[in-house]
């Protein structure tokens, strides 16, 4: 089942993640449980700015996204981005299967919603993303 996201939501999570992408102050998007430094954080969302241009699709569920890649995905920076991911954010759960080229991101229950919204707003934050991607 698809939730709405308001954009309200969408703007204010949009905006901390391009202040993490720019700014040399804390980070405001990380989310609580994060084990990300400054530096790490920064690099991390550069990697998803990275993969959301290579998307096919991305969708945002309530409690999922779950992203496809074409062909041409490079497949380390799959595998480092979900690395970082699951040795920073536990509380995520991550799937790449590699044979369908598909990332699925989890979160359990809607509590930890707006870490999942900040990824789907990563993921589109380089302007050819967002020109395929809108919100």
């Amino acid at each position: 089942m698809l939730r709405p996201v308001s954009r309200h939501g969408i703007k204010l999570v949009q905006g901390r993640v391009l202040r993490a992408m720019n700014d040399r102050r804390p980070l405001p998007m990380a989310p609580a449980g994060c084990t990300l430094n400054e530096s790490s954080l920064r690099e991390q969302v550069d990697r998803y700015r990275r993969l959301g241009e290579m998307a096919l699709s991305i969708e945002d569920r309530e409690t999922r996204l779950v992203v496809t890649f074409g062909v041409g995905v490079d497949a380390g920076l799959v595998r480092e981005t979900v690395a970082i991911e699951r040795g920073c954010c536990s509380f995520f759960t991550l799937d790449y299967n590699a044979s369908e080229r598909r990332l699925s991101i989890g979160i359990d229950g809607t509590t930890r919603g707006d870490a999942l919204r900040g990824l789907s707003v990563a993921l589109r934050a380089s302007a050819a993303a967002a020109a395929r991607w809108p919100r």
